[in-house]
């Protein structure tokens, strides 16, 4: 499965957070890995109409190497999940970017998959 990677954006209500979140600073990227292997740099700028969010995400496969790059625009309350699938039957991996007020938190982990599914 390491040569096929999902990965899904979608816009998730902001109570959906673990408690793992990482504040994350305008323009500075944070890295964080999947536990699937596959990692994501975010990082996000300030703009007139929401803070501008970027995730690249890399597959560990350095055979078949895959890089996705996703773009979104959150308002305060508004929340981004990144998910890479696993082995069947088992919950996706899951990074989620969340917009608190004017501050931006990163949280991970397998908790946020099992309350997302």
């Amino acid at each position: 499965m390491k040569n096929l990677l999902l990965v899904t954006a979608l816009l998730l209500p902001a109570g959906a957070a673990g408690a793992r979140a990482d504040e994350l600073a305008p323009s500075a990227a944070m890295q964080k890995a999947f536990h699937t292997g596959a990692s994501a740099i975010i990082y996000f700028t300030e703009e007139a109409q929401g803070d501008r969010v970027v995730a690249t995400v890399q597959t560990d496969d350095t055979e078949a190497m895959k890089v996705f790059r996703f773009v979104s625009v959150l308002l305060p309350g508004q929340s981004l999940e990144i998910s890479v699938p696993r082995g069947l039957g088992q919950p996706p991996d899951v990074i989620l970017v969340r917009r608190v007020g004017d501050r931006l938190l990163v949280d991970d982990g397998a908790d946020i998959a099992d309350r997302v599914n």
